[in-house]
């Protein structure tokens, strides 16, 4: 089970249950709400038998110490948690007023992304967008070709998103 964005959604944590399904493996990152994507740092929660067995295929010495510093000092940053699930909610709200007012069809999220119908081909929304320099993700990647996926950011760079999503759909 992929946890990436499990900080932004604690409610959804299955990783109690690797005591009792022998066969799950719950996977978290240090990419997503900490911030250290190029750290390349998590980790695996998941039943003694199966981590033990996957051992077996890992080196010991399979992190740097610049990573695992990071790691660990971002367990003990509780306020960074905090501030980024308050930027979620500021921008989650911003973006649903702003998109439901402007009668563009989206995918609501509990994470700091969101899906927008362009209402065409999304490749050309994306050509313009970028640009303004801003980048999106392609929603073709999930069979979704009218789709862009747009990050949350900044309230500043959130208006400022949305005002070239605004151009770029006219």
């Amino acid at each position: 089970m992929d946890e990436a964005y499990i900080h932004y959604t604690p409610e959804a944590d299955v990783s109690a249950a690797v005591a009792a399904h022998k066969n799950l493996l719950v996977l978290r990152t240090f990419s997503k709400i900490y911030g250290l994507a190029g750290l390349r740092i998590g980790y695996a929660v998941g039943h003694p038998d199966l981590v033990n067995r996957l051992r077996e295929y890992t080196s010991f010495f399979n992190i740097n110490a610049v990573g695992f510093a990071g790691a660990l000092a971002a367990l003990d940053d509780t306020e960074h948690i905090a501030r980024c699930r308050a930027l979620l909610r500021e921008g989650k709200e911003f973006w649903e007023k702003t998109l439901t007012t402007r009668g563009t069809p989206f995918v609501r999220s509990e994470v700091p992304f969101f899906l927008v119908d362009t209402g065409r081909e999304a490749d050309i929304v994306e050509r313009r967008l970028g640009a303004d320099k801003i980048y999106t993700r392609r929603g073709r990647d999930w069979d979704m070709p009218r789709h862009l996926r747009i990050s949350f950011g900044t309230m500043d760079e959130n208006r400022a998103v949305a005002a070239a999503l605004e151009k770029a759909l006219a």
